[in-house]
């Protein structure tokens, strides 16, 4: 504030804005002048942009029984069960999609399914109430994963043992696509 009382009353006076003016064309006459070349300094300026989303699952395997299954009951959804899974994303996605998949062996009888150890019975998986193809990404929310269950499938015509024990692997996977 002291310095526009001081400053102020001085511009009005012709004199020193001359002397202002002068000083401001001095320095631009010097510094065009030859002999006097300005020295320029680079400057570098580099950074890594990043999208460093991630997400993470159960930090253990996910392990589901069926349990005694009957030969005539594996129709519809009856053998259904669900996936219990942990799934927490944090980042910055980037406006990429975050996608899912199930991973696994394709079922002989159909590519959409899981194959199990045994010919003729298969692993159906679902995404809320849809069906999921096997190896096959779906988008999902993370603000509201999904629910997901698997569902045992036999071929039509398929000859089961009594006591027969099966056994299928999958994995989930998640990713930014």
């Amino acid at each position: 504030m002291l310095m526009r009382q001081i400053i102020k009353p001085l511009l009005k006076c012709r004199c020193v804005r001359l002397f202002l003016n002068g000083c401001v064309a001095v320095f631009a006459l010097i510094a065009a002048a030859p002999g006097y070349a300005l020295d320029p300094v680079a400057i570098n300026i580099s950074g890594t942009v990043t999208a460093s989303a991630s997400c993470q699952f159960n930090d253990e395997t996910i392990n589901l029984e069926f349990g005694n299954v009957y030969i005539n009951k594996i129709t519809g959804n009856f053998y259904k069960l669900p996936v219990p899974y942990f799934l927490n994303c944090e980042g910055d996605a980037d406006g990429k999609n975050i996608r899912m998949r199930w991973v696994g062996t394709a079922s002989s009888f159909d590519e959409t399914l899981i194959a199990t150890d045994v010919t003729g019975l298969g692993i159906k998986f679902l995404k809320d109430s849809s069906n999921v193809s096997a190896n096959a990404w779906f988008d999902i929310d993370v603000d509201s994963p999904p629910s997901l269950n698997v569902v045992l499938i036999k071929e039509a015509g398929a000859f089961l043992r009594n006591g027969q024990e099966f056994n299928a692997s999958a994995t989930l996977e998640v990713a930014y696509l």
